[in-house]
C-alpha cells in the first residue's frame, strides 16, 4: 500500500470514527472504550432486532485482524450493517442536530494561563485579565457518504464544516476546534441561536451546494449522499489583557476560538508600544514606570538604566545616548551635553561643553564686543550695581543664561558674569591692565566694586 493510500485510509477511518461516536451519543447510547481500538455499547432491547439480537455491541474502526476474532467485533465502515443501523436510528432531517466539541473550553480560567504564557515579562511589568466573555458560535457540519460509480469500491465518509458566513473550514481549523470528537449539546444550549445567519434555510442550502462542489472537485468519480446535518456550537472568546507596572495599564484586546487560544495554537496580539509603535511579546517596564516592549528600549550610556527613545538625548560632546536627566544645556552652544562632561571655562567659570573652550576661553569670552554705556542692558546693570558705572571700555557677550562683561579703569581690568534673568553675580574677577590672568574677587570685597 502506498503512502497516499495509507493517508487516505487513515482519513476515512477517522471520519467514520467521528461520525459513529457522535451518532451513538446523539441517539442516547453510552459508548465505552474496550482496549486500544475497540468500543462497546449496550443496545436497547427495542433496537436489538436490527443488530441480530445483540445486547452488547463491540465495534472497531480498524481491520479486525488487528484487534482479535473477526466474528466477535463489528468492523464499522460506511457500508457496514451497524453504520446503516445508526443512520436509521438517527433519522437525518433538514433540521440539524446540535453538538459541541467534547474538549471545548468551558471556563475563562482555562484560557488565562495560556494567554499570559504568550508574553515574557521583565522590569516589573505584569499582565492580568481585564475581562473575557465566552460565547457559543454556530458552525455547520455536513456529513456525506461517497459512493463509487462502479459500485466495487468501499464507500467513503467525509465531513465538511462551514462558518456562519458560508466559509469552508480548512483541515487545520477543524483539528484545532476538535470537530472530530463531538457530543450532543446539553439542554441549556438547544435553543441557542447565536452565530446563526438570519436566513437559516438559505445558509443551509448555500453550504450544501458549496460542499457538493468541493466533493465533486476532490472525488469526481463518486456520488455524494448527505447523511447528517449538524449544527456545532464552539465557544468563541473575546476579552482584554491589561499590562502595567503599578501605574496606568495598557489594554490589549484579543478574540478568537477558545480552544486554539487555550492550547497555544492561536496567540493573542502582541503588545504595541504607545510611544514607538513597535510590537512584541517581550514586555518590559521603563525606569519611569511605563509599559513598553523590550525591543523599543534604549540603554542609557551614563547610568545603564533603560527607557524609551523620547526619554533620551544625544550628548553633543561625546555622541553618547543618555536619559535626559543626565544632560544639561551648554549656555554657550545651546547644545545638550552630559552634565558629567561639562567643564568650567577658565575665564568666566561657566560650565560649558568641552568643545566650546579654546586657548583658555569659552566661545562667549572670545565673543566680547564693545558696548556703549547707553545700551539698555548696561543701564539696567548700572541700576543694580551703581559703582560699575565708574568703569569704562565696556565689552559684552551673551549666553542663554548669562551676561559676560569686561571693563577697564585706573590700570585695572574687571570681569563680571551675571545671571541673565536676575542679574545675580555668578563670577567677579579682576586683573592688571597687562596681566593675562584673572583673580577672583573675594566675597568680602565685592561691595566696594559693585555698590
Amino acid at each position: 500500500m502506498t503512502t497516499s493510500q495509507l493517508t487516505s485510509t487513515a482519513v476515512d477511518a477517522q471520519a467514520t470514527r467521528s461520525f459513529t461516536l457522535w451518532a451513538l451519543r446523539t441517539i442516547g447510547l453510552r459508548v465505552e472504550p474496550e482496549g486500544e481500538h475497540v468500543f462497546r455499547f449496550l443496545a436497547p432491547e427495542d433496537r436489538r432486532e436490527s443488530l441480530n439480537g445483540a445486547g452488547t455491541v463491540r465495534f472497531t474502526f480498524v481491520e479486525p485482524a488487528g484487534v482479535g476474532k473477526p466474528g466477535a467485533i463489528e468492523y464499522v465502515t460506511p457500508a457496514a450493517r451497524m453504520f446503516q443501523w445508526l443512520l436509521d436510528q438517527l433519522k437525518t432531517s433538514r433540521q440539524p442536530t446540535l453538538a459541541v466539541p467534547v474538549a471545548d473550553v468551558t471556563g475563562v480560567e482555562q484560557l488565562a494561563e495560556r494567554l499570559f504564557a504568550a508574553y515574557s515579562l521583565e522590569g516589573g511589568a505584569a499582565v492580568r485579565l481585564g475581562g473575557c466573555d465566552l460565547e457559543p458560535r454556530s458552525l455547520l457540519r455536513l456529513s456525506f457518504r461517497l459512493g463509487a460509480v462502479d459500485d466495487t469500491r468501499t464507500p467513503r465518509l467525509r465531513h465538511l464544516n462551514f462558518l456562519h458566513d458560508g466559509t469552508l473550514l480548512d483541515d487545520e481549523s477543524v483539528t484545532q476546534l476538535r470537530l472530530d470528537d463531538l457530543a450532543p449539546a446539553g439542554p441549556e444550549l438547544l435553543a441557542d441561536q447565536r452565530g446563526l445567519p438570519e436566513r437559516f434555510d438559505e445558509w443551509l442550502d448555500a453550504c450544501q451546494a458549496a460542499a457538493r462542489e468541493s466533493l465533486r472537485a476532490e472525488f469526481p468519480d463518486r456520488s455524494a449522499e448527505l447523511l447528517a446535518t449538524c449544527r456545532v456550537l464552539c465557544n468563541h472568546a473575546a476579552g482584554t489583557l491589561l499590562f502595567d507596572c503599578g501605574g496606568q495599564a495598557i489594554e490589549v484586546p484579543f478574540e478568537g476560538w477558545a480552544l486554539p487560544l487555550a492550547h497555544g495554537q492561536q496567540l493573542p496580539p502582541p503588545l504595541t508600544c504607545p510611544a514607538t509603535g513597535r510590537q512584541s511579546y517581550h514586555v518590559a517596564a521603563t525606569c519611569d514606570g511605563r509599559v513598553t516592549v523590550r525591543e523599543a528600549l534604549e540603554t542609557c550610556g551614563e547610568s545603564g538604566k533603560t527607557g524609551l527613545p523620547d526619554q533620551f538625548e544625544t550628548c553633543e560632546a561625546t555622541g553618547t545616548r543618555a536619559l535626559r536627566e543626565f544632560l544639561s544645556t551648554c549656555p554657550v552652544s545651546d547644545g545638550r551635553v552630559l552634565t558629567s562632561r561639562l567643564v568650567a571655562c577658565p575665564t568666566c567659570r561657566q560650565r560649558v561643553s568641552p568643545g566650546a573652550v579654546s586657548h583658555g576661553h569659552c566661545q562667549a569670552c572670545r565673543a566680547l564686543q564693545p558696548i556703549s554705556k547707553d545700551d539698555p542692558r548696561l543701564a539696567q546693570i548700572f541700576g543694580e550695581y551703581p559703582k560699575l558705572d565708574r568703569w569704562s571700555h565696556w565689552k559684552l557677550s551673551e549666553t542663554s543664561s548669562a551676561y559676560v562683561l569686561s571693563a577697564a579703569a585706573w590700570g585695572r581690568r574687571l570681569l563680571v558674569v551675571l545671571q541673565k534673568d536676575s542679574l545675580e553675580v555668578r563670577h567677579l574677577a579682576a586683573a592688571g591692565r597687562w596681566s593675562a590672568a584673572w583673580s577672583e574677587v573675594p566675597l568680602s570685597q565685592r561691595a566696594e566694586l559693585l555698590r
